[in-house]
């Protein structure tokens, strides 16, 4: 079921633009074709299975995963004279590079998430028990409508999209940590693809944009001079560098002003974000071909239904990650205002906002919440002050350290290109611009990044410009100089890329699942999908979330508070139902918390986070489960009888 699932997907994306945009490059169609292909299944099998849980289903995903197949062979049957293999066909040099990237993408994906049993590396072990459980809450359990897994009994105020579909395929049959890689790897090598047909749109050039998808696949950040002060003279030893772990820009995380997020790392915690991208930069791939057409009849947007098909798959793409979304919205604006186009295309940009803007307020939890948006100057730099001269110069050396030799090449290439070229750069630095002056969500760093991601990725292509440019005059002058040169400036732009790599490599691995095997069993097999468990509050994997249940309150300390939860009163509940004296008082602390189960266990006994009390268990409450590791007790059965507040006296009936 999960070939066809995900074969349908791609060729149902790929009948929507062969209908819709049939003239684009056949590069830019097939990572198209994966960006709508997704997010139009997503969509279609969430309401067929939130519909179906309204029916009393027992298998809503399952339910929504029929549907959308169903769906997209509907799509592939109207749409089948486009899909002919004629229409895809691409040069020898196109499919052995295709074939690279994607195998740098597996490698990649595999480094962070793989084995059996299953295990995960070190720099993504948080993020990816964060989303391992919203994909498996709907997979193994019934989470409708939607709640944060971690955080039961609120609706979700989370950009989810990706982990249910995610979900989805693993409830058709592909092992959670596939389902997580593949579309991961593909959306890899999506970006790569859509970077190489920018450079042929803005100077025809396969050579830029090759260039650009290796600087988004490394790191031109001065991190590699870290390295050099740690290791010394030992660091440029082949033995010493292949066994390099670490990244060496931390930042804002270890005080480093080089931050990780220039890394891989972010890419890799949140394969979200990489379909998200997807998303965005084939729209506007196809804006940008549109803005440049000599003639607008020849445009991709020339008809009213491409423009809002486009806006429908950006708008769509809100709950994969809201903050791309938008950003990328307003990207399109200024490239329309600065090729007076922006009447024309109304269409695109409309739809694409009236879709967004219902998904903005319901994952943020309403129109009250806040902290969603406010502003901030200077992004990551330390006690910004425009009128501060010294800020400036702390600005300036914060995006050095940042972008290393990018920095000046993207200044030549802003000098370099051609007019028409510029007002792409121009509209590009509009994003720049944002991300230093407003915060997107509650933490600064760990959701402004995914701004200047986008925006790197696009920069890259004037960085890589430039590179060509100059290396092409050196050779005209002198060819050894020239191959120097290039050589030199590529080792100063992909040594931290590589460092990263190696990193990649070497990152000390975990196992997810480990003494947690037996209890997992039991919890699928023996409680309902929508049941609720109490568990040590601070802990990123638990037991419940891996089988597919709610836990009342888990994860790292801060993530609830991002997200705008309250979770003070649940850390102080949590302790006071380990902590009571008795199991009356437990019960008393239980009372009103939707909490089925108890879970205790080493996390529980063992935390620094509150005292537990390790004779209260089992005492009176009754046994639901118990192996060498874990037990669990049934609160409905434990307390059953009703409470007298006050003295915590049973009373009678």
């Amino acid at each position: 079921m999960v070939v066809l699932y995900l074969l349908l997907t791609w060729l149902g994306g790929l009948a929507v633009v062969q209908r819709l945009w049939p003239r684009l490059p056949v590069l830019a169609r097939l990572a198209g074709a994966f960006a709508a292909g997704t997010v139009l299944t997503a969509w279609v099998a969430f309401a067929a299975a939130w519909a179906a849980h309204g029916l009393g289903s027992d298998d809503a995903t399952g339910v929504g995963v029929w549907v959308a197949t169903a769906v997209n062979a509907a799509l592939v049957v109207a749409g089948q004279r486009g899909l002919r293999p004629a229409a895809l066909r691409m040069r020898w040099p196109e499919l052995l590079g295709l074939a690279v990237v994607l195998g740098v993408a597996v490698w990649v994906m595999r480094a962070r998430l793989s084995g059996d049993p299953l295990a995960v590396s070190l720099n993504t072990w948080g993020d990816t028990s964060l989303h391992m459980g919203i994909a498996r809450s709907f997979s193994e359990g019934a989470n409708f409508p939607p709640e944060l897994p971690i955080f039961a009994g609120e609706p979700i105020r989370y950009h989810f999209g990706f982990d249910f579909y995610v979900g989805t395929l693993e409830r058709a049959g592909l092992p959670i940590g596939l389902a997580f890689n593949v579309p991961g790897a593909i959306a890899f090598a999506a970006i790569c693809v859509l970077l190489v047909e920018f450079g042929r749109l803005l100077w025809r050039s396969s050579a830029i944009g090759v260039i650009a998808a290796v600087l988004f696949a490394t790191n031109s950040s001065l991190a590699f001079l870290r390295y050099l002060e740690a290791e010394g003279a030992d660091g440029l030893r082949p033995g010493t560098l292949w066994d390099h772990v670490g990244y060496d820009g931390g930042g804002p995380y270890n005080g480093d002003e080089i931050s990780i997020f220039m890394t891989l790392n972010p890419y890799l915690t949140q394969t979200h974000l990489m379909v998200a991208l997807v998303v965005v930069l084939f729209a506007v791939l196809v804006l940008l071909t549109e803005l440049l057409a000599d003639r607008r009849e020849d445009g991709p947007l020339a008809g009213r239904t491409a423009a809002i098909g486009l806006g429908l798959g950006v708008g769509g793409a809100f709950w994969f990650n809201g903050i791309v979304v938008v950003v990328a919205l307003g990207l399109a604006g200024a490239l329309c205002l600065l090729h007076r186009a922006l009447r024309r295309s109304l269409p695109f940009l409309v739809t694409g906002a009236v879709v967004a803007f219902p998904q903005l307020v319901w994952l943020n939890g309403g129109f009250g919440t806040g902290g969603s948006v406010s502003f901030h100057l200077g992004y990551l730099v330390e006690d910004f002050h425009p009128v501060d001269p010294r800020s400036w110069w702390d600005f300036a050396r914060y995006w050095w350290l940042n972008l290393g030799v990018a920095l000046p090449l993207l200044i030549a290439g802003a000098v370099l290109c051609r007019p028409r070229e510029r007002r792409v750069l121009v509209a590009v630095m509009s994003v720049f611009v944002l991300g230093n002056v407003v915060a997107f969500g509650r933490e600064l760093g760990g959701h402004n990044h995914k701004v200047f991601n986008l925006w790197e990725l696009l920069v890259n292509l004037f960085v890589a410009y430039a590179f060509v440019r100059f290396v092409t005059w050196l050779w005209s002058l002198a060819r050894p100089v020239a191959v120097v040169a290039a050589a030199l400036a590529g080792t100063l732009l992909l040594a931290s890329g590589v460092l990263d790599y190696l990193t990649l490599k070497n990152d000390p691995r975990y196992e997810v699942v480990g003494d947690r095997a037996a209890a997992l069993e039991w919890i699928r097999d023996e409680t309902a999908p929508d049941a609720v468990f109490l568990t040590a509050f601070g802990e990123v994997y638990t037991t419940p979330t891996l089988a597919g249940r709610k836990v009342y309150l888990a994860g790292f300390r801060p993530w609830a508070e991002i997200m705008g939860y309250d979770h003070r009163p649940r850390e102080q509940r949590i302790a006071a139902v380990y902590g009571a004296a008795d199991s009356a008082a437990a019960c008393r602390a239980l009372a009103g918390s939707g909490v089925d189960y108890v879970e205790v266990g080493p996390a529980e006994l063992g935390t620094a986070a509150f005292d537990a009390n390790p004779g209260l268990f089992p005492g009176d409450f009754v046994e639901a489960y118990r192996d060498e590791v874990y037990a669990f007790y049934d609160v409905a059965r434990s307390c059953s009888e009703p409470i007298d507040p006050p003295t915590g006296t049973r009373l009678s009936r």
